[in-house]
Parts: C-alpha cells; sequence; structure tokens
C-alpha cells in the first residue's frame, strides 16, 4: 500500500491524515489568509473567555457566572441562578409594562384536530417517550430522565409508595390554556423533578390546584442527595443497570 504524507504548504510540518491537514493550514500562522480565532462571531463569549484564559496565564474565569438575584418588577428572589436567567425572567416578568410575550411559532394546529388529540390523551400531559433524558421502567414506574430515576429508586428503598402520576392540570400562559402532568406522587402529594428551571414552571406552579400540594424538586442542589446516592449504591450508569430491558 502506497504510503501517503500529509505536508503542510505553508510551514512544511507533516501531519497525520487529511483532515488533520486541512484544519491545520487553515489557522497556520504561515499562511497569509489565515483565520484567526478573532475571526469567529458566533459565540463571542466563549472567545473572550479564551482569550481572558491565555491572558491571564490560564486562570479560568465563569462565562455565564450564578449567584443570587431579585427581579426588580416584581421582587421574586432566585438562589443560585445563572445571571442571564435574570434578564430572561425581567423580559418576560407579568409586571414588566414592556414585558416580552412568549409567542408560538410553530404551525398552528385545526381546532377539531386538537379535539381528537384531547380525547386520545395526545395532546398535553404525560406522554411516554417524551424529553430528551434517557428514559425507561424501574418497578413498573416510567421515568423521563436518569434525575427521575434517582429520584423514584432514593423513596422506594427508603420505604415509600410512589404511585405514577396521571392526572392532567389546566394553567394559563399568554391567555392560553395549557395542561401539564407531575412525574409522581406519595401519599396525595405530587412531585415534579426537574433539572433546570423553565419559564413556564412559574405559571404551572403558582396555578397548581390550592387544595393539592406539588413539590418541586429542580436544580444540582435539590437533587444531589438522590442523584449520590444512586451512584454510590449502583454506579455512575446506574440507568444502564436498574432500567428494565425490553
Amino acid at each position: 500500500m502506497e504510503n501517503i504524507t500529509f505536508i503542510c504548504r505553508f510551514c512544511g510540518s507533516e501531519r497525520k491524515n487529511g483532515n488533520s491537514l486541512r484544519n491545520h493550514e487553515r489557522l497556520c500562522k504561515g499562511n497569509p489568509n489565515r483565520q484567526r480565532i478573532e475571526d469567529y462571531t458566533r459565540n463571542e463569549k466563549w472567545y473572550e473567555a479564551m482569550r481572558s484564559f491565555r491572558r491571564n496565564g490560564g486562570t479560568r474565569i465563569q462565562v455565564h457566572p450564578s449567584g443570587d438575584f431579585t427581579c426588580s418588577f416584581c421582587g421574586q428572589s432566585f438562589s443560585n441562578k445563572k445571571l442571564e436567567y435574570k434578564t430572561q425572567h425581567e423580559n418576560h416578568c407579568k409586571k414588566n409594562p414592556n414585558r416580552v410575550e412568549y409567542k408560538n411559532t410553530g404551525t398552528k394546529v385545526p381546532e377539531e384536530t386538537k379535539k381528537r388529540w384531547k380525547q386520545s390523551g395526545r395532546m398535553g400531559g404525560y406522554r411516554k417517550g417524551a424529553g430528551r433524558g434517557k428514559k425507561g421502567y424501574y418497578k413498573g414506574l416510567y421515568c423521563m430522565s436518569t434525575w427521575e430515576l434517582a429520584w423514584v429508586v432514593y423513596q422506594l428503598e427508603h420505604g415509600q409508595k410512589v404511585e405514577q402520576c396521571r392526572e392532567r392540570f389546566e394553567y394559563i400562559m399568554n391567555e392560553e390554556v395549557h395542561h401539564y402532568t407531575p412525574d409522581f406522587i406519595i401519599d396525595g402529594i405530587y412531585y415534579e423533578i426537574k433539572n433546570w428551571h423553565r419559564p413556564d414552571t412559574d405559571f404551572k406552579v403558582s396555578q397548581f390546584p390550592k387544595d393539592k400540594t406539588l413539590i418541586l424538586i429542580e436544580g444540582k442542589e435539590q437533587n444531589k442527595t438522590f442523584l449520590e446516592y444512586a451512584k454510590n449504591k449502583y454506579g455512575t450508569n446506574f440507568d444502564e443497570v436498574l432500567y428494565e430491558k425490553c
């Protein structure tokens, strides 16, 4: 087999393969038309962080720092949130006179189709397979993510009787009626496990029926106990160990 060498046209250095050679020549200092890091504009914050990292002799800076803040309009306090979330919340805050309305940019679904979906249980609420987390069954309970799985494992192994929630609840956001279903129920108390705070979460919690109790468990801090318990007992990839094989 012929031995092919990949030599840079500008500096003469040898590369392992064609892809490596193309990337090297694009950024090679000997290339008069080379592409510089400063030329990138797709994620300026990231590149500014990289430049600061080099200028400071390797001292990292936090691109999206976290902290505690209070909304300037409604006074609601948030802890351990990324500061960019403050801007997002205030832009859509109900008490902001210039608030930005959420817009549904998707295709408008005919009312007849919506009615058919509601009758079949397809529209709103709990849907198996929705979401992006690693999903599966554990002791008859369907978990939408490994965070939910860790919570279920912890509760079951501490003597709690966990039930899958099938009830749908309404909430109004931007003058539109939406539906959602909490994750699980223990002794008549509803639980919602989330890894991050979404803007519609505030609407769901504030409009939850007053005669019922909803406990929201979100973020790394609130889920830390359950995740560490599952990892320590079943390993880092506990989802692969615990999920029922189809």
